[in-house]
């Protein structure tokens, strides 16, 4: 239905109506910018309506704005190009002769384009985002959080501990989040927008030659300094990373070694360096007792991270008697809800390209039936000029290969502008890390395209070869 409106538009841009049909353009547009500046503020919790109108709103748009623009082009340089080479001569005086029919499947197949350029890009990206930030979240395929001390040698096969406490830098919160070196990388789940790999994170906290606690940032802390209350490590950053399993949503993390950290504990404890906690100092002294060495990981949560089955950890915390504070798994956190609503409703792009794309080749369909006439015509007049046939074939498919390079370009950068305004509202769970920005799945997208061009490219070529074996007689005859 775009594609026909956006004739009946520009077909009467010449004509005396012609004021009018630019007025409703420009009411489209209008209509358009309205709603990418309400997009824009819009951070509403929920599916809005509006929001999800935009994209295809704003496709269509773009892709009416390119087809305009053509339509002034086409007029404006009819009469042009007597020096290029016979074929693209022949493609460009056809195309100007039939710009109402090459103007109404530039728009199908533009529109087309576009909602599949959406559908790709947005779905794509939203599973992408929920997997990185559920990996944030959970850490493993499955968790197990526990207020009691945990024997590493009763865990599972496929099982790490975590220690993780919030805390302080100063007057800033932030959590600190101890792995454990042995097990950790072949545990945690770690997708690419992590950045690093988990191997690289656990030998770059292995530096032992500073005088302080290495640690890999999440979010913005200072490079040295301080985190503890009652007792307090300095330590310095060796590294960033975009985020990493039980990072904080709401504070920055700092991730660090397990056996760094206690062998620094015990180190400053036995230079009579460490700052002792004053309820652990009360506990002793009334005893009458030198207080021993404490673990600083004591005062820390526990939790267990499992590359299986939630139901193992909890069969292992039940046997060992183990208070349970919370569990999660990985599924259940991509399989949320809020954040399947906002796919599903994504996914409309989808279903409304392909009924994009079945109106595109009825479009095809009827423009090369328009024009068959006409190349009767036009291949007989050129046989009788002595212009061989093959040449006829490929100005057949530089016509509709142009034509289609160009709706495709029109709907992908239409759709690239329109999605880069749109997600934002829609990524999940936006405070948890990492970012993820729109992805263009480029590559497939390319593979889409080019089959598309490809198919046409046969059409034409098949179709012009029909054409060409008629008989001039038949032609001539009308």
């Amino acid at each position: 239905m775009s594609a026909a409106i956006s004739v009946r538009l520009v077909d009467s841009l010449d004509g005396p109506i012609g004021r009018v049909s630019v007025s409703w353009l420009l009411v489209l547009v209008g209509i358009a910018a309205t709603m990418w500046i309400q997009v824009g503020h819009d951070r509403r919790d929920g599916v809005n309506p509006l929001v999800i109108a935009f994209p295809l709103v704003g496709v269509v748009t773009g892709v009416l704005i390119v087809v305009v623009l053509l339509r002034v082009g086409l007029g404006r340089f009819r009469r042009t190009g007597r020096g290029l080479p016979t074929p693209l001569f022949l493609a460009w005086r056809a195309l100007t002769a039939s710009a109402n029919g090459a103007l109404m499947l530039t728009a199908s197949i533009g529109v087309a384009s576009g909602l599949v350029a959406l559908s790709v890009s947005f779905v794509g990206t939203i599973d992408a985002a929920t997997e990185a930030k559920a990996a944030t979240l959970v850490g493993a395929v499955s968790r197990l959080d526990t207020i009691d001390k945990v024997d590493t040698q009763e865990l599972p096969p496929g099982s790490t501990v975590v220690f993780s406490q919030t805390t302080r830098i100063g007057s800033q919160p932030v959590k600190v989040v101890v792995l454990d070196p042995l097990t950790f990388a072949q545990v945690v789940t770690w997708p690419a927008q992590f950045g690093r790999s988990p191997s690289e994170l656990v030998d770059l906290l292995g530096e032992s030659d500073l005088d302080a606690v290495p640690a890999v940032a999440v979010g913005a802390v200072p490079e040295r300094g301080e985190f503890g209350v009652q007792r307090v490590f300095p330590y310095q950053v060796v590294g960033l990373v975009n985020s990493a399993p039980l990072a904080s949503a709401t504070s920055p993390t700092l991730i660090i070694r397990a056996d760094v950290f206690e062998s620094y504990a015990q180190r400053r404890w036995d230079l009579g360096q460490e700052s002792i906690d004053p309820v652990d100092q009360e506990i002793a002294d009334t005893l009458g007792r030198e207080l021993p060495y404490i673990s600083p990981l004591t005062k820390y949560g526990h939790t267990v991270l499992h590359n299986g089955s939630l139901r193992e950890l909890e069969a292992v915390a039940e046997r060992l008697g183990w208070r349970v504070t919370a569990t999660a798994t990985l599924a259940g956190q991509t399989g949320d809800v809020d954040v399947q609503t906002t796919r599903w409703a994504f996914d409309y792009l989808g279903l409304l390209a392909v009924v994009a794309g079945l109106v595109a080749l009825g479009v095809l369909s009827f423009y090369l039936a328009e024009r068959r006439r006409q190349r009767e015509v036009t291949t007989a007049m050129t046989q009788q000029m002595g212009v061989p046939n093959r040449t006829n074939v490929i100005a057949a498919v530089i016509e509709m290969v142009g034509l289609v390079a160009a709706a495709i370009a029109a709907g992908a950068v239409s759709a690239a502008v329109t999605a880069h305004r749109v997600f934002p509202t829609f990524e999940p769970d936006p405070e948890v890390p990492p970012t993820v920005p729109l992805s263009i799945d480029v590559p497939t997208l390319l593979v889409v395209f080019g089959v598309a061009v490809a198919l046409v490219a046969f059409i034409s070529a098949w179709s012009q070869r029909s054409i060409s074996q008629t008989q001039k007689a038949t032609v001539f005859r009308g």
